[in-house]
């Protein structure tokens, strides 16, 4: 009959593991957070953008889509038309 062996690590070797074992998928999301923000993935959720109006080029307004970084089917910021200068006097 043959013996089987038993693989034993050593305290550190289970401590360094675990730890990569931890951080590898941290990696890939951070990774893949900052993919989608270069490539410009999703909605501009800024709370203040400025107005498309080349009239009001130094006005901005609260983004009318701002309730959906915290509210998919509830619009928290509708009917809010106030501009405000860029730079206060």
């Amino acid at each position: 009959m043959k013996k089987q062996h038993a693989l034993v690590l050593s305290r550190s070797k289970k401590t360094l593991f675990s730890i990569v074992a931890i951080f590898v998928p941290l990696f890939f999301l951070i990774i893949l957070e900052f993919a989608l923000r270069l490539f410009g993935y999703g909605q501009n959720l800024h709370l203040f953008v400025d107005l498309p109006n080349k009239n009001y080029s130094e006005y901005k307004s609260v983004n009318p889509a701002i309730g959906e970084k915290y509210f998919r089917k509830f619009d928290a910021t509708g009917g809010t038309n106030d501009i405000f200068l860029k730079k206060k006097p």
